[in-house]
């Protein structure tokens, strides 16, 4: 039998607000897009300033990075220092005085070649125009804290910017006029594991080392046939960054003696001077490990270095790092550590 009708009034629960839009009392309004992050490393040092006059307080290196600031201010001509390609200037200096920490950007200034820009649903490329004072900047960011008498420094490692020998290449120059002798980096580091590779690995299998094109002459001091190795890749694939990855018959004495060199050649300038480890952006061996029955296990002889990945916010349209965010994550980071 059909039913009549009735006068109900059908109710409904209020609709969740869209996650694409923010309620207002004009109405729904998009939500901001979300920011993009990139992954950043982090390496740290204890770092010393040596003065002529070495009756100076331990804080004054401090006046050097004043003097910095006021070379920017001033325009001076000798606020750039050359290093290889490309022009070394630090810039957005910041002193925290509670904290007792200085915040900076290290540029490297690229004046030789310049790269595109690519549009990749159309493949089209094209120039970036620049005036004839103008170079395609990278920026290293760095933040050094002196609350205790030890002084220690974060750096940004950026591939295509200045290294944190740089750092001390700049301040180094910049500084001669105020009586600065020496910037000394020591990398931090964590257990040491290249005594225990020597003592556990005597036949090797297989090297993967990456290394940045501008690190090569300072290899080739230390190690003259590796280097002429990595240049002879570089000049003939023009690139930035040589990766090699030669393989060793194990059972060929020659090879893996003349392999196990190289790589000894290697530890003893890290031995000697461990900031020298960053003249390399991968260094790991495979060999045979007698704690592990003379099993093939991959050593990372880099791994000794304490290093941090933050993620970093970037601008919108310029893909350009946050610094104030970075600066501050580098901080965290260092806290975290008890670096600081």
């Amino acid at each position: 039998m059909a039913t009549k009708p009735t006068n109900s009034t059908v109710t409904s629960k209020p609709q969740r607000a869209s996650k694409r839009t923010i309620a207002t009392k004009e109405g729904s309004s998009p939500i901001p897009p979300r920011i993009a992050h990139s992954d950043r490393t982090i390496h740290y040092y204890d770092i010393t300033f040596s003065f002529k006059d070495d009756s100076l307080p331990y804080e004054h290196f401090v006046e050097l990075f004043k003097q910095v600031v006021k070379m920017s201010e001033d325009r001076a001509d000798d606020r750039y220092v050359k290093s290889i390609d490309k022009r070394l200037f630090i810039q957005g200096i910041r002193f925290v005085g509670k904290d007792k920490q200085i915040h900076g950007q290290l540029r490297a200034v690229r004046l030789d070649i310049s790269p595109e820009i690519l549009n990749m649903k159309t493949d089209q490329a094209r120039d970036i125009e620049m005036a004839e004072e103008e170079g395609i900047v990278e920026t290293t960011h760095f933040v050094l804290d002196y609350r205790k008498k030890r002084h220690r420094i974060g750096i940004e490692y950026n591939v295509a910017g200045a290294k944190a020998h740089e750092l001390a290449l700049y301040l180094e120059k910049v500084g001669a006029k105020a009586g600065l002798l020496k910037v000394h980096l020591s990398p931090i580091l964590s257990d040491d594991s290249l005594r225990d590779f020597q003592r556990r690995v005597g036949a090797l299998k297989a090297l993967e080392i990456s290394v940045p094109a501008d690190s090569i002459g300072r290899i080739k001091k230390y190690s003259p046939g590796l280097a002429s190795s990595i240049q002879a890749s570089k000049d003939f694939f023009n690139c930035e960054t040589v990766i090699l990855k030669p393989t060793f018959d194990i059972s060929s004495q020659s090879q893996t003696n003349s392999a196990f060199g190289v790589v000894i050649d290697v530890i003893k300038e890290w031995t000697r001077n461990p900031l020298r480890r960053k003249d390399f952006e991968k260094f790991s061996v495979k060999g045979k490990d007698s704690d592990n029955r003379d099993t093939l296990q991959i050593f990372d002889l880099l791994k000794d270095d304490v290093k941090d990945r933050i993620n970093v916010e970037r601008r919108a349209k310029s893909r350009v790092l946050n610094s104030i965010d970075m600066f501050g994550k580098m901080v965290d980071s260092m806290k975290k550590r008890r670096l600081i």
